[in-house]
């Protein structure tokens, strides 16, 4: 193992995954990531509370595809489709893991993605998110041009890690991960700085460079701006330090959570 690579100190690799990740990006990149390392992947998959809720109010139903029938939902029957989800991810598991010869653990817990998945972090490295549902990928794209018309406009490229930097050492931690990810996937990494944050140092530019990677610093982003441009291609990863979420900067879990877009998170 490199030099750089020993200094990353990443031993526990963690994903959160519930019934909204329907794409198997971000799964595959935490797996190459564990495998790369040599580390468990551990994989928790939530039962979101509230789904189980509101399958028990008077008025729930479902709607079967093919026929349009109209069924009413409990539940019980909430309880086995989170199951059967849960076994589908199992198998899932057991392929990947199977190909990268990586040992892997499926942990099921009943509760809120979010806070679930953040206590599951205390103890790891690195904490994927991969919820696909929130409040900005619900709105429509011209509802989103308009949400976020102070933001930034840029063509965004697919195959991008993009690195949220700010000077702090949590922030240097966050952009090597994102440039071993980048390297790793033959991807752009892209660092993204609010105005007036200093760029990074000799030191980590010239670990970058030693990747071959081909990267942008990008400055005076702020978070409104930031979420605007992640909307823009699905298949990209956000990369943070735990650090440098805060109300401050409007850049906390709960806006990763609504975001609803693949996210690191470096501990």
């Amino acid at each position: 193992m490199s030099p750089a690579r020993k200094q990353l100190k990443i031993n526990r690799v963690l994903i959160a995954l519930d019934t909204s990740t329907r794409d198997n990006h971000t799964l595959d990149t935490a797996a190459r990531l564990a495998a790369l390392r040599n580390v468990e992947l551990i994989t928790l998959f939530i039962e979101d509370l509230d789904l189980l809720y509101l399958a028990e109010l008077p008025f729930a139903s479902e709607i079967e595809r093919a026929s349009g029938t109209v069924r009413k939902l409990s539940g019980l029957q909430m309880a086995r489709v989170l199951k059967s989800e849960a076994q589908r991810l199992s198998r899932h598991l057991e392929t990947i893991t199977g190909q990268l010869r990586l040992r892997y653990s499926l942990k099921v817990v009943r509760g809120r993605y979010m806070a679930e998945a953040m206590a599951a972090a205390m103890e790891t490295d690195i904490l994927f998110l991969s919820k696909n549902v929130g409040k900005y990928r619900r709105h429509s794209p011209a509802a989103r041009t308009a949400l976020f018309r102070r933001g930034v406009e840029r063509a965004v490229p697919t195959g991008t890690v993009w690195s949220w930097y700010q000077a702090s050492p949590g922030s240097e931690a966050a952009l090597a991960v994102a440039a071993e990810l980048a390297a790793e996937g033959n991807k752009r990494l892209v660092v993204l700085q609010r105005e007036g944050t200093p760029e990074p140092d000799e030191k980590t530019r010239q670990l970058i460079r030693q990747r071959g990677i081909d990267y942008t610093i990008m400055a005076g982003i702020e978070p409104a701006a930031l979420f605007s441009m992640l909307q823009q291609v699905r298949d990209n990863l956000l990369v943070v330090h735990a650090a440098d979420l805060s109300e401050k900067d409007q850049l906390t879990t709960a806006s990763l959570e609504n975001l609803g877009y693949p996210v690191a998170v470096v501990f």
